[in-house]
């Protein structure tokens, strides 16, 4: 058997971690709406992200950011009572605000944007280039050998009559019904 939750919706109160020993587990609440106007609900999914993941929803994630979790309810029994939570397989960052950024991750974000407008302009003039590079003048100077190679074979050849030497040229075909293909 097989069970798969996915939720989309918003963080309500900011990530919480706590450690077991070397593992950690990261606990949100995502409230997902459902409906619209009058008619709508919401409905509030505990979730819970171990280890690394549950990391990167700490340190990204805060009350209001929206986030698409994926992964399968859980239950967990305390005092005669059973807990449900989702826990998560997959959780996406979905909104600009997630990211808590501190000076550093500020200075390499900026770096990252830097090179990136360097790139590009490296690409158009890269382009630009190539296309200065190979004026029409030069396309037709490559073909020029070929066409000397050719005309010095119809000049050793005197049975070879030579195309297109002028508007007026006829070309004798001596081609009989027996030799067509159909």
């Amino acid at each position: 058997m097989f069970a798969k939750t996915i939720a989309v919706g918003r963080l309500t109160r900011d990530p919480e971690t706590k450690e077991f020993g070397e593992k950690s587990v990261c606990r949100f609440t995502v409230a997902v709406d459902d409906g619209f106007g009058e008619n709508k609900t919401t409905d509030f999914y505990p979730c819970a992200a171990w280890n690394q993941q549950g990391k990167n929803v700490q340190n990204f994630t805060k009350k209001g950011s929206l986030v698409l979790v994926e992964g399968r309810f859980k239950s967990s029994k305390k005092e005669d009572r059973t807990y449900w939570e989702l826990r998560s397989d997959t959780v996406k960052f979905l909104s600009s605000n997630n990211a808590q950024v501190s000076g550093t991750q500020e200075q390499q974000v900026q770096q990252f944007n830097q090179q990136y407008q360097q790139q590009q302009q490296m690409q158009q003039q890269f382009q630009q280039q190539q296309q200065f590079q190979q004026p029409q003048g030069q396309a037709q100077f490559q073909q020029q050998p070929q066409f000397a190679q050719q005309t010095a074979q119809y000049q050793h050849n005197p049975n070879v009559q030579q195309p297109g030497t002028g508007f007026g040229t006829e070309m004798n075909f001596n081609i009989s019904d027996d030799s067509l293909p159909f």
